[in-house]
């Protein structure tokens, strides 16, 4: 509105600033006829005469009314460049506006997705760490198992439990390790019972001497089972992978700041043991990022 106004007050001054020059020369013309009459038979000299009173007459009017007319252009030149420059500066701030209101939507989604793999992957981890051994599983560890009471000594001690019975009359190696092998097929071994009963019993003995330890308790064979496929499993190449993985998830939370890590935190214990986190740490095979090792103690 403010423009309409200013340009409508530029054309009414134009007009009048016309008619006055209109005016001005009309009178001129009309005084220097009546006074001097007009006469095509002049001398030319009388006609230079002429051209030069009108000119020295008309010529201060018409170039007041161009310097008006450079006035009012100059003007409204400013006028537009100053709009323009509004009109950018106000672009510019909601460009930047937008940006930034963009750049919080990238971090929220960012954050949100990231929070998404780590529940994806700490869910999945859980299930690695949380389930029942499979035939495949036991094909790993029941040679290795063996070689572990052969390379102790153990074979007729484990065999002895196996079979409930005090002592061995007459050892046959065959036959004992075809009955151990026979007894780890038909029972069900859970892979996080097997990982907390071994790290529990490493982080007050020996591992050396943990196998020896086993059989001088008077312990189930259900547990002494249970701890040398947890130590078999722990020290396999798939589980240091698995613990790394965890190790690294772990470092995530410690990375994140702290208006979020307790969501991270509440996604870890939500879907993953807390238990075999703090055993892996004591018995050192994880280490947890001081910070965090707090907090989760502190739950």
């Amino acid at each position: 509105m403010f423009v309409r106004y200013r340009k409508s007050k530029k054309n009414y001054g134009a007009i009048i600033a016309i008619v006055i020059a209109t005016i001005s020369s009309v009178i001129s013309l009309g005084l220097f006829f009546y006074r001097f009459g007009f006469d095509f038979s002049a001398t030319i000299t009388d006609w230079i005469n002429t051209a030069t009173y009108f000119n020295n007459l008309l010529s201060p009017i018409f170039l007041f009314i161009t310097i008006l007319l450079l006035y009012w252009t100059w003007r409204d030149t400013k006028e537009a460049l100053e709009i323009q420059s509004n009109e950018l500066s106000l672009q510019r701030r909601e460009l930047k506006s937008n940006r930034s209101i963009h750049e919080k939507q990238l971090q929220t989604q960012k954050r949100k997705d990231d929070l998404d793999i780590f529940s994806r992957r700490i869910n999945e981890l859980d299930k690695n760490f949380v389930s029942v051994l499979s035939e495949r599983d036991l094909m790993y560890i029941l040679p290795r198992f063996l070689a572990a009471l052969h390379n102790n000594n153990l074979l007729e001690d484990c065999y002895i439990k196996v079979m409930d019975q005090v002592r061995v009359v007459e050892p046959d190696v065959k036959q004992m390790t075809m009955n151990i092998s026979k007894y780890i097929y038909n029972e069900t071994f859970n892979t996080d019972d097997a990982i907390k009963d071994y790290l529990k019993l490493s982080i007050t003995h020996n591992k050396q001497c943990l196998l020896a330890h086993l059989f001088e308790i008077d312990e189930h064979r259900s547990h002494i089972f249970t701890v040398m496929i947890g130590q078999i499993l722990i020290n396999s190449n798939i589980f240091k992978r698995r613990v790394n993985t965890l190790e690294r998830l772990l470092g995530r939370i410690d990375r994140v700041s702290i208006a979020f890590s307790h969501i991270y935190i509440e996604e870890l214990e939500l879907h993953f043991d807390i238990e075999i986190i703090f055993l892996l740490s004591d018995a050192g095979y994880l280490n947890i990022p001081e910070g965090l090792d707090t907090v989760l103690r502190e739950l």
